[in-house]
């Protein structure tokens, strides 16, 4: 059977006002090429080629006298090696810039995300009959968007009004039809091609400007003429009446804000170097112009899904629902020290979200324990000692942490984080189906030199709920700064 890939060209010429492109058709033997290609973007794909248009790939071709699909192939099968085996596949698919290239996903650079393809592995590995899937930390929504594809309803959570705001967008990407998403992208691309008109600076100070000073007050995150370029797009949004074309202006816009600030995210978020900084800036304009025209090219791509995503709640440990649940699928926060609503503050800021300082406080109390910021004595210690002292491992961690630590909130965070996840485990029993599976993605960690075996410490506590491990397999090897080789796993119980 032959299998194919369609590959669209802004200025491919076509007859009918339905989206169109050049096919590439994949023979048996060359399935594997097809495999490591199949999920991948029109937009990565032409990076991939080096080629924008249908008129330099035509002009191309002709002069080195061979077929369009052909020399598209050609140039495809020396970016790849083959995977040898499924494990090996898993490893590759789970990193934290997994999934990069396909269609939606490079929305937003989620950097704990991982790929739409090792959701799916995960699925028809683990859990081929389930029917509804619940991911209670979604991120950038990669588990929501695959369940819908694949015809499954899924349920999720998330605590992050940015990660809210892009999983809803894309869920609402996946049910428009075609003559929808070629009115949208038509839009996109005249607003990319007039982005200098649609830039006009505002006469008065707008809300936004407002409450970046209420927040941040003189902290300096972009030039001058960026800052102003930001807050003309917003107001030019503001003016958009389409609702899914102003959502998906604001993602846009959402996915330009750090490339064009003096910030860069590398794990955490933090201000650019002197030799980062010397490297330049491109400025919001170009960056929210390639931006228009990645989401107009991704949604020529994305095909309608016929299952169902229901947000739940925007705090997991608040989860409710009586056997709804087939399948859990979810990386939620590693214990790794990271901010994550401060790491996502401009964006926060951008759409909206966050007006005053206490804004991000108010969030970080909701979301699970990560960071040292995130101990609070609202989290009261004292409810967690019955969880703490009935298992062994996670007290001796937490005795040992508080002979070596530097800052007494670590001991802390160690004990909220487990706590934490503890109550959202609590609530498994009841929201699953009989036989269910759950998959969790998750690393341990090391802390003053003291290691922390956080999938260990895990399987305790859902031991304690019912559940057993039936497999844990190792994703990705690394070290922390001492020395201590760390691991990242997907465990799954029964």
């Amino acid at each position: 059977m032959q299998i194919s890939k369609k590959i669209y060209f802004s200025d491919y010429k076509c007859s009918s006002a339905n989206k169109t492109g050049i096919t590439i058709a994949f023979s048996e033997s060359e399935y594997n090429l097809y495999n490591n290609i199949k999920h991948l973007s029109s937009a990565t794909l032409r990076d991939m080629i080096d080629i924008q248009s249908y008129e330099k790939l035509e002009t191309i071709a002709n002069e080195k006298n061979v077929g369009k699909s052909t020399f598209i192939k050609d140039i495809l099968a020396k970016k790849f090696v083959n995977q040898k085996n499924e494990k090996s596949f898993m490893r590759l698919q789970s990193t934290f810039s997994g999934g990069k290239g396909s269609p939606m996903h490079d929305w937003y650079p989620y950097l704990e995300g991982y790929s739409p393809e090792f959701v799916k592995c995960l699925i028809s590995r683990f859990a081929p009959k389930a029917k509804t899937i619940l991911d209670p930390f979604c991120g950038s929504g990669t588990t929501a968007i695959v369940s819908v594809l694949e015809g499954l309803n899924n349920y999720y959570c998330e605590v992050n009004p940015l990660c809210q705001y892009i999983i809803e967008t894309k869920l609402i990407a996946l049910t428009l039809s075609e003559e929808e998403k070629t009115k949208l992208v038509n839009e996109l691309y005249s607003i990319s091609n007039e982005i200098t008109n649609v830039l006009k600076p505002s006469a008065t100070e707008t809300d936004l400007e407002k409450s970046f000073k209420s927040v941040f007050g003189n902290t300096k995150f972009f030039e001058d003429h960026i800052f102003k370029d930001i807050l003309s797009y917003q107001c030019y949004i503001s003016s958009i009446e389409d609702e899914n074309l102003k959502r998906l202006l604001t993602i846009a816009g959402i996915r330009s804000l750090i490339p064009s600030s003096l910030l860069v995210r590398r794990g955490d978020l933090r201000f650019k170097t002197q030799k980062e900084l010397e490297k330049g800036n491109q400025g919001f304009r170009f960056h929210v112009q390639k931006s228009l025209e990645l989401i107009a090219s991704d949604l020529l791509d994305i095909t309608e899904g016929s299952g169902l995503a229901t947000f739940l709640c925007d705090d997991a440990k608040e989860i409710s629902g009586n056997n709804l649940i087939d399948a859990v699928i979810t990386s939620p926060p590693y214990l790794n020290g990271t901010n994550y609503f401060r790491n996502t503050k401009i964006e926060l800021w951008f759409i909206g979200k966050l007006k005053t300082k206490s804004d991000l406080r108010h969030y970080r109390d909701l979301a699970i324990t990560s960071g040292i910021n995130d101990v609070t004595k609202g989290k009261s210690l004292s409810s967690n000692n019955t969880i703490i002292s009935e298992i062994p491992l996670l007290s001796e961690c937490i005795k040992e942490l508080s002979i070596k630590e530097y800052d007494s909130r670590i001991s802390m965070m160690v004990e909220n984080y487990f706590w934490d996840m503890f109550k959202f485990l609590s609530k498994l029993p009841k929201l699953l189906t009989n036989d269910a599976t759950i998959c969790i993605d998750l690393g341990d960690s090391v802390y003053c030199n003291v290691y922390i075996p956080t999938q260990d410490i895990l399987k305790e506590m859902m031991s304690k709920l019912g559940f057993e491990e039936n497999e844990r397999v190792i994703l990705r090897e690394r070290k922390s700064r001492n020395g201590t080789k760390l691991v990242q796993t997907v465990q799954v119980f029964k």
